[in-house]
């Protein structure tokens, strides 16, 4: 079972697990502090706990006026807990108490996942009076740090003990986290049933809660297990339901829509497929949503037979890789590429499948490497365009969904929405 270490301890895991000596961001002597001194907190009484507060905030204070560099949301966090911290930190204190878990949540973020798990045990204890739902919350957010540790056996352990708890306060909103939890637990085991299960329940209590955030993550777990287990119809519901809920940054509404479009490409639907792909495409921010979502569409035009839209599409995805797109990206889409090429019996395909072939091998991606050298070796002639294959057969449910994606494209036109052109 995973368990807190002493700060420094902590730190030094955190190091050693990303292979660094020293310096995982510009706030890390700041994150130690403020670890160290919920240490203290367990120590003394409530008078040598406010001093240790006190202290605390100055120290932050001039660290947070010495290092500009620091993310603004790192600096934000340490401002505001200095500020809490100067007016105590007693048992109960909720203020002192919420200003270390968002601390604690930038190390989280920032990769420093054992000293950030090491600082919110210690505040469960430290801050033992705080009400129920806080400390029951953070129970979650431990469990989410031990599976990204792949402790999952201690991740069941954290979010069950929430999920407990909160039926004993009848919490719907730590019900729905937990429940999030164990379904992304055994998702990463390969359990699809008790994933359906565990997230069926975090949309239930979600909806119940009217917590609209937590419904988009629920339909998104259960349109992964729907997808895993081929269940199109329930993909394609869920999917559409995340994205209708999903309320964030463009980036996470492209890349709903490309799974989509991914979907409607399996089951056949490529219009539908096509026009999702252009939304995200036009949506997408990152090269992390645009470039895969360019190489899912010159695939959806490939089986839809469209030679004309994967040359427009190939040259486009070309231009963008040579614009610098990351490693990764870059290899997976030029396979992506070459498969399509290659479906329409273009030469080309081997070209780009070998281009694909040597950035993999250079960067370790070897998933895409077998897959592009696959391309090269059996590539030889140009093979024959196979049929088009008929779309499978969806409910009435489905099949609204799929009306709605091919409503996406408006009257621009498909190929213009993904390539800028009126080719």
């Amino acid at each position: 079972m995973l368990g807190p270490l002493p700060a420094l301890t902590a730190y030094r895991a955190d190091l050693a697990r990303h292979a660094k000596a020293s310096g995982l961001a510009s706030c890390d002597g700041k994150w130690i502090i403020v670890a160290c001194a919920v240490e203290q907190f367990l120590l003394f009484d409530s008078n040598a706990r406010s001093s240790v507060a006190r202290n605390l905030a100055s120290v932050l204070s001039s660290a947070s006026r010495s290092e500009e560099t620091s993310a603004e949301r790192t600096q934000k966090s340490i401002r505001d807990l200095a500020e809490k911290l100067r007016r105590g930190a007693s048992w109960d204190d909720k203020s002192a108490f919420d200003g270390i878990v968002r601390v604690a949540e930038d190390m989280e973020s920032a990769g420093a996942l054992h000293l950030a798990f090491t600082t919110l045990a210690h505040l469960r204890v430290a801050f033992r009076r705080v009400d129920d739902r806080r400390l029951y919350s953070t129970l979650t957010t431990l469990g989410r740090i031990s599976r990204a540790l792949g402790d999952l056996d201690s991740a069941v352990v954290l979010y069950s003990e929430a999920r407990r708890s909160a039926d004993e306060v009848d919490d719907h909103s730590i019900r729905a986290l937990a429940s999030h939890g164990l379904g992304g637990v055994a998702l990463a085991k390969g359990n699809l049933p008790d994933a359906r299960k565990h997230y069926e329940e975090a949309l239930r209590y979600s909806t119940v809660a009217a917590l609209p955030e937590s419904e988009g993550r629920a339909h998104r777990g259960l349109l992964i297990v729907a997808a895993k287990e081929q269940n199109f119809d329930a993909a394609l519901r869920h999917g559409w339901a995340a994205f209708q809920l999903e309320a964030g940054d463009t980036d996470s509404r492209a890349e709903l829509i490309g799974n989509l479009a991914g979907l409607c490409r399996e089951c056949g639907y490529y219009d539908a497929s096509l026009a999702g792909y252009a939304v995200a495409v036009q949506g997408a921010k990152s090269y992390r949503i645009r470039i895969p979502a360019l190489g899912g569409a010159v695939l959806a035009a490939a089986m839809a037979q469209n030679a004309t839209l994967v040359v427009s599409l190939g040259r486009h995805i070309l231009k963008e890789v040579d614009k610098g797109a990351p490693p990764f990206e870059t290899a997976q889409v030029l396979v992506d590429l070459a498969l399509a090429l290659e479906m329409i019996g273009e030469l080309k395909a081997k070209e780009v499948a070998a281009r694909s072939m040597i950035i993999s091998s250079a960067h370790h991606f070897f998933e895409l490497e077998f897959q592009a050298r696959a391309i090269v070796e059996r590539f030889s002639v140009p093979r024959t365009t196979r049929e088009r294959v008929p779309p499978i057969e969806l409910t009435e449910a489905a099949t609204a969904v799929v009306a709605s994606m091919t409503a996406l494209a408006g009257s621009a036109g498909t190929l213009r929405a993904l390539v800028g052109t009126t080719e």
